[in-house]
C-alpha cells in the first residue's frame, strides 16, 4: 500500500528490513510515518532480535477467525531470519492432490527426510474457522424462517377472520348502496393500517437489536437493507391477501341471505 516489498538487494548480511500491516502502523505509529522507522520485537531467533527498518505498509489480514479484528502483522525476510519450520501457501490452476504431489516431488528432492504435514486445500481451513459459526447462523435463519412463517399465517389468520366475522356489517353496507369497490377499500384500508404500524413496530425494535448482532456477522451489516425490506414486504402482502381475499368472498353471497344468516 506505501514503501516497498522486499527485492534482490535485501538478503542475509544485509541491514534486516520489515514490511508491517496497516493495524500495526496504527498501533505503534498512531500519529506519524512508519516508513523508514525501526521495530525491534521480543522474539530471538540466532541471538538476535527479530525485527528492522518498515520499508512498507501492507493491508490487514485476518489470519486466525474472521469474527476476530486485524491483529498487528511484521513481515520479515526468509534470508534474513531464516526458520525451521514454514507454512507455504501454493496458488495453482491444476486439482490440489496433483499440485501436491508436485509439491512432495520438489521438497523430496531438496531432502528427502524433510516432512510435509497438514497439507490441503485453502477453503477447507476457511471452512474450518467459521464452521461453528456457519452452524449457528443456519440454526438462526432456520428459526428466522419459521418466524416469519408464523407471523403470516398469524397475521392472514387473524385479519380474514375478522373480515369473516363482518359479512353482516358488509352485507348492510352493500344493501344500503356502497359498491363493492367501496367496501373493499374500506376493509383493506382498516387491515392494513394496522399491519404497516405492526411492521413499523417490527423494524424498530430490530433496529434496536442491531447492536446485539453486529459482534456476530462477518461481511454484512447489522442493518442489512435487503432483509429490513424484504420481511415487512412479505408481511405486508400477506396482510394484503388477508384483507382482499375475504372480503371479496363476502361480497359473493347475497347481502340479504347474508343478513338472515347473521340475524
Amino acid at each position: 500500500l506505501r514503501g516497498r516489498g522486499f527485492t534482490a538487494q535485501d538478503r542475509a548480511g544485509t541491514t534486516p528490513v520489515i514490511v508491517i500491516s496497516q493495524e500495526a502502523a496504527r498501533r505503534y505509529w498512531p500519529n506519524e510515518d512508519p516508513i523508514g522507522q525501526t521495530l525491534v520485537t521480543g522474539w530471538h531467533h540466532g541471538g538476535h532480535a527479530f525485527g528492522g527498518t518498515v520499508v512498507g505498509i501492507v493491508g490487514d489480514v485476518r489470519q486466525f477467525s474472521l469474527a476476530s479484528k486485524p491483529s498487528a502483522h511484521i513481515y520479515g525476510l526468509l534470508a534474513q531470519w531464516p526458520l525451521d519450520e514454514l507454512s507455504v501457501v501454493m496458488h495453482s490452476t491444476v486439482a490440489p492432490a496433483a499440485a501436491l504431489a508436485a509439491a512432495r516431488d520438489v521438497v523430496h528432492s531438496l531432502d528427502s527426510e524433510l516432512p510435509i504435514f497438514d497439507a490441503r486445500p485453502l477453503d477447507s481451513l476457511v471452512r474450518e474457522s467459521i464452521a461453528e459459526r456457519r452452524f449457528y447462523a443456519l440454526l438462526l435463519s432456520t428459526f428466522a424462517v419459521l418466524a416469519l412463517l408464523l407471523a403470516a399465517v398469524g397475521i392472514h389468520g387473524v385479519i380474514a377472520y375478522s373480515v369473516q366475522q363482518r359479512r353482516r356489517e358488509l352485507g348492510i353496507r352493500i344493501a344500503l348502496g356502497a359498491s363493492s369497490e367501496q367496501v373493499v377499500a374500506m376493509v383493506m384500508r382498516q387491515g392494513m393500517t394496522l399491519a404497516i404500524l405492526g411492521a413499523a413496530a417490527g423494524l424498530a425494535g430490530g433496529a434496536m437489536l442491531t447492536r446485539v448482532l453486529k459482534g456476530q456477522l462477518f461481511g454484512v451489516s447489522a442493518t442489512d437493507p435487503l432483509t429490513f425490506l424484504a420481511v415487512p414486504v412479505i408481511l405486508v402482502l400477506v396482510a394484503l391477501v388477508a384483507c382482499v381475499i375475504p372480503a371479496r368472498r363476502a361480497l359473493a353471497t347475497d347481502p340479504a341471505s347474508a343478513i338472515r344468516a347473521e340475524s
